[in-house]
């Protein structure tokens, strides 16, 4: 009795641990790396948050990144020299290989919203301090806003196109 009682005041505390399942992965595949570092921040909450950055090495060129319900949303992997962005969605299961030697695209993604997610991972996202030089001459705030608006649609466009042809969902 006195073990069915203790079962009972432990269940209540285990079940949270034990409910978390996956709601997305991340396969890696290096090709011609068998140990490399890999660095990747999951988001917080759907939220990024720079601070929960993990580390890790390849094992036998492989890896695979689990990600639970809260941390969906936009992940980065830093592996050799190369970023891979992404935007993971609950149910997600996303496989990025690098292969060093294709020259021509390195990287390839395979999974939902492939095409999308290839194109946000080759596209060149400029520190926003960096880019102060760029709106300098914006001598209002109402100025400011018009530009980066217009390049945040500039950005946008390739994806609305993709969303247009169906090679994203959302």
């Amino acid at each position: 009795m006195k073990r069915f009682f203790l079962l009972l005041l432990i269940l209540p505390i285990l079940m949270p641990v034990l409910a978390q399942e996956q709601a997305a992965t991340i396969e890696l595949d290096v090709k011609g790396e068998k140990k490399a570092p890999v660095s990747f921040t999951v988001p917080v909450n759907h939220t990024v948050f720079w601070g929960s950055v993990k580390e890790d090495s390849l094992r036998n060129g492989k890896y695979k990144i689990v990600l639970n319900a809260s941390q969906t949303g936009f992940v980065q992997v830093l592996i050799l020299d190369y970023t891979v962005r992404l935007f993971v969605q609950q149910g997600d299961h996303l496989r990025v290989t690098i292969d060093e030697s294709n020259t021509e695209q390195p990287i390839s993604i395979a999974g939902n919203n492939h095409t999308g997610q290839e194109v946000f991972t080759s596209m060149e996202l400029g520190y926003p301090g960096n880019m102060v030089g760029r709106y300098r001459r914006d001598s209002t705030a109402v100025l400011l806003e018009t530009h980066i608006e217009a390049d945040k649609q500039v950005r946008l466009n390739i994806f609305n196109i993709l969303f247009d042809e169906k090679k994203i969902d959302k």
